[in-house]
């Protein structure tokens, strides 16, 4: 039994990026020791989609397709485009339809920014401040500005399960299917999940018509900051900051068809391995599968805001964080900078899973609240000329945490009932299905990226003309450091980059 995967290929999708507009309008005010500073920001943002011809696949013949009407009138510019893709058929004879184009983003938000210094004593030694910031998340023509195009609503790819010689045939490792042809033929079983309909429209796996249009429905972040900052001596002064971000507008990609009925709960046993700390041959619950009843079901996808979800479920993404820096501009030319930062990052999507279980992913409903332990990293700074022979040398020197660990498990019908509580093979699309072993606040971290990089620089003055040779080196340490490694459990944690070796470059740079 082995699985087999076809694409309809090739095909183009064409995103247009209309506007993409920001103005900021800011004022100062002082008022004795304080300074005051706020502002309003206007974004606006509009994408959408040209007509655009879709042409048979490599190994598909023509397939009836939905216009790509999403709720919203689409603009016939052609009659071609009016009379084919209107009536959602392609042309029998070239194989070749048009879809119609359409609006598809129109956003519009306003943010503030809000700033305050206070002197607290009035001689310019020590001041106070506080700030408020919201800000939105970029966008571009790509994903949610794409999701609703109709090119790519098509159901382009389709995974089966498929058993060589299942027909009677030879076994020749060649799939005899029909791959239009959704039901089980030939040595194919029917497809599943995402994969059922491949070749036609799926019509609703577009953007919730709500979310396309209007005010403040972008992602966003507000972060407030608190902060000290205190003169120590002459140019020597240091910086306590606190950092909280609270994040919104979550969106999840709901399939209409189903309901948290229409799913199975599960755990899962973890392998008795010492890599994965406390979680070694632990039963993780809340995963989730398809049930018997509903494997059959088509995939009807809809991107929603949370908020917009029944009951209104609350979504959180908290961070939290302290900066403190020091800097030093001491009087024989030494300028050094330097501090750490720590923070944590929280996440909490329970109430989301309990309506949407498939948003899960292959995370267990177990792990839907994350606090994960500090971070801390640190950077040095420090700069020297010499002055009589006018060489520059500068270092810098950080050491960044490692990533968090996580270790993908598949579940397949060979080891689902011997690893888990399912008690029957799974549902999900291709029979398989990933689990991730180790939740987000694990304290299995990769190993720290400290690196070392230094400049020595020969500074040359002639006339109003001034050049600076350099020579760098990075790493100068040449550490090893793993960057990247792999995740999936049968090659757990296998580097697969690491960061780059020493180097030197030279460099020259001429001012006149």
């Amino acid at each position: 039994m082995n699985q087999v995967t076809y694409f309809a290929t090739p095909y183009t999708s064409k995103n247009d990026q209309g506007h993409d507009l920001g103005f900021y309008a800011q004022d100062k005010w002082t008022m004795k020791r304080m300074t005051l500073n706020y502002g309003l920001r206007f974004d606006y943002f509009r994408s959408s989609f040209p007509d655009q011809t879709l042409t048979p696949a490599t190994a598909l013949v023509a397939v009836s397709v939905a216009n790509g009407g999403t709720g919203i009138s689409p603009r016939a510019t052609a009659q071609t485009c009016a009379s084919t893709a209107a009536a959602g058929i392609l042309d029998p004879t070239t194989g070749k339809g048009e879809l119609c184009g359409f609006d598809n983003l129109n956003w519009k938000d306003i943010t503030p920014r809000f700033g305050l210094a206070y002197d607290l004593r009035g001689d310019g030694k020590t001041a106070i401040k506080f700030s408020a910031n919201k800000y939105v998340a970029g966008v571009t023509a790509n994903g949610t500005g794409a999701t609703a195009n109709p090119v790519s609503r098509l159901v382009n790819s389709g995974a089966r399960t498929w058993t060589d010689g299942l027909n009677g045939s030879p076994k020749d490792n060649i799939p005899q299917c029909d791959p239009l042809n959704g039901a089980a033929n030939g040595e194919c079983q029917a497809y599943s999940g995402s994969s059922i309909g491949f070749g036609l429209m799926n019509p609703a796996a577009i953007t919730n018509t709500d979310l396309l249009t209007g005010w403040n429905k972008r992602g966003y972040n507000w972060e407030f900051s608190a902060g000290v900052q205190q003169q120590l001596a002459p140019r020597v002064s240091v910086e306590v900051s606190y950092f909280r971000r609270l994040f919104g507008n979550f969106t999840v990609t709901d399939n209409l068809n189903l309901a948290p009925s229409n799913f199975d709960t599960f755990s899962a046993i973890a392998p008795v391995d010492s890599r994965l700390g406390d979680r070694s041959g632990q039963t993780i619950t809340g995963f989730y599968d398809v049930n018997n009843a509903s494997k059959s079901i088509a995939t009807n996808n809809s991107t929603v805001l949370v908020k917009d979800l029944p009951g209104d479920p609350n979504q959180i993404q908290h961070w939290n964080g302290v900066d403190v820096n020091v800097s030093a501009r001491l009087r024989n030319g030494v300028l050094l900078q330097g501090g750490f930062s720590t923070g944590r990052n929280s996440t909490n999507n329970c109430a989301v899973v309990a309506l949407v279980p498939e948003s899960l992913g292959n995370t267990a409903q177990s792990d839907c609240a994350v606090t994960e332990p500090f971070e801390t990293q640190a950077k040095v700074i420090a700069v020297y000329t010499v002055p009589k022979i006018a060489v520059q040398i500068a270092g810098t020197f950080q050491s960044i945490p490692g990533t968090f660990y996580s270790s993908i498990f598949t579940l397949t019908g060979a080891n689902i009932l011997a690893n888990s509580t399912l008690g029957r093979g799974l549902n999900a699309a291709g029979a398989q299905k990933t689990l991730n072993l180790l939740p987000g606040d694990t304290s299995l971290l990769a190993e720290r990226l400290n690196q070392l990089d230094l400049r020595f620089a020969k500074i040359i003055r002639y006339g109003r003309t001034r050049s600076n040779l350099s020579v760098d080196v990075f790493n100068a340490l040449n550490a090893d450091t793993i960057t990247g490694f792999s995740t999936a459990y049968e090659t757990l944690w296998r580097p697969t980059t690491i960061l780059q070796s020493r180097f030197v470059k030279f460099s020259a740079q001429f001012d006149f």
